[in-house]
């Protein structure tokens, strides 16, 4: 600034000016705290996954990795951090047990002994998370191996996840 005097009233509105615009410009670019709210679908082959996850691991070491669940249709919503993100895609969990696994026979117990009840124990075997199992290569379950990265903007953005 080229003022004669610092103390004058147009040098202290200048300045107020200047720290606003300043901060203004830092808000708009996407300061710390901002986020992007993604949404799309998830893609194989050109049809949709129709259940598992999204996983969003943002570079930024300081941002925690965020997961989105991907829909019936093959949808997901999530808010993330501003900046660079790997992306991987696992449903894992919605494959089908081997069929080669059968029912093991009930041991044979001494006479008066109970026996366990045919109930399955929740812990052992938890219930199946919703979606249905759509075969994907194991590379998209990693974020180092899916190849798969975005930069979320702030503010709502649509993003397809394309697998092949």
């Amino acid at each position: 600034m080229n003022c004669k005097c610092l103390g004058s009233a147009c040098c202290r509105f200048a300045a107020l000016l200047s720290i606003l615009a300043f901060f203004a410009f830092v808000a708009g670019c996407g300061g710390a705290g901002a986020k992007g709210k993604m949404s799309g679908k998830v893609l194989y082959s050109g049809k949709p996954v129709t259940g598992g996850s999204v996983i969003f691991r943002p570079d930024a070491p300081s941002e925690n990795t965020v997961i989105a669940q991907i829909d019936a249709n093959g949808n997901y919503t999530a808010s993330l951090p501003v900046g660079p993100v790997k992306i991987a895609v696992d449903n894992k969990d919605l494959q089908p047990l081997e069929t080669g696994l059968k029912k093991q026979p009930r041991p044979n117990l001494p006479k008066g002994a109970v026996g366990g009840t045919d109930k399955p124990d929740p812990r052992v075997n938890p219930q199946k998370p919703p979606g249905t199992y759509v075969k994907i290569p194991e590379k998209y379950y990693e974020v180092e191996t899916s190849g798969l990265t975005y930069t979320v903007k702030s503010g709502s953005q649509n993003f397809d996840i394309k697998l092949e």
